[in-house]
């Protein structure tokens, strides 16, 4: 959940704008020209990050790509400072507020107290891929061996179902669920709620627990408002 402390913001509040500020952080990532697992680590390291300090007094707009630098590392494709900072101007234009009060300097100042933050949190997840999940669940599914390979959204030959899986995984990653649920279940539940909007069975042998299905149907539900409306913290500092 959202933490109490955020006491500016009512948790429906503060739910939305962390919401929002991973969905700018996967926009930024993907204007970056960051891979989509490096995104989605990212994502669940700025959760976590947010998951036990305020979101009014660490800003956000600062925590996003300095998360990108942190994820890309742990998935092994590094990105640069400098290349975040070139791709925010054309995020920011769109938000309706041209100004971008970061630097490179200011995110690779940022980038070790984020790392030890949130890296060394015992039984902690410190990746995130469920589209990977999604790939063996349909494989598995499709005849196509046991699944454990794992793989990429894109390989399966169930193209819509696929790819309504990953949407759906995409927004569930900008949730603080992946800090609590294994990538192998949201991807489950992502095929399950893929074949419910698609009216179709869930293919056997797979089998989604109503509990795990209904909690991220729950999570996907929740109102959302524009990022460009959301409270902006008043401080840059960690």
């Amino acid at each position: 959940g959202v933490p109490r402390y955020m006491s500016a913001l009512t948790e429906a509040e503060a739910d939305r704008a962390l919401f929002y500020y991973s969905s700018y952080l996967m926009a930024l990532g993907h204007q970056a020209g960051l891979r989509q697992r490096a995104c989605l680590t990212a994502a669940l390291i700025f959760r976590r990050f947010y998951s036990s300090r305020s979101l009014e007094a660490h800003d956000p707009l600062l925590l996003a790509p300095t998360a990108l630098l942190v994820g890309s590392k742990v998935e092994e494709c590094q990105a640069a400072a400098s290349a975040l900072e070139r791709a925010m101007p054309k995020l920011r234009k769109d938000l309706g507020d041209e100004t971008n009060p970061y630097s490179a300097q200011d995110m690779d100042a940022c980038e070790q107290v984020l790392f030890e933050a949130v890296m060394f949190e015992p039984e902690a997840p410190v990746s995130c891929d469920p589209h990977a999940a999604i790939a063996r669940h349909l494989a598995l599914a499709m005849g196509e061996g046991d699944g454990a390979a794992g793989g990429s959204c894109e390989g399966s030959a169930n193209v819509e179902l696929t790819a309504t899986a990953c949407y759906l995984a995409n927004d569930i990653c900008k949730t603080a669920l992946p800090l609590s649920v294994a990538d192998d279940a949201i991807g489950l539940a992502c095929v399950a709620l893929a074949c419910r909007m698609l009216r179709r069975p869930l293919p056997p042998p797979l089998e989604c627990p109503g509990a795990l299905l209904e909690q991220v149907n729950d999570m996907l539900a929740r109102p959302r408002s524009p990022l460009h409306s959301l409270p902006r913290a008043p401080s840059p500092e960690l």
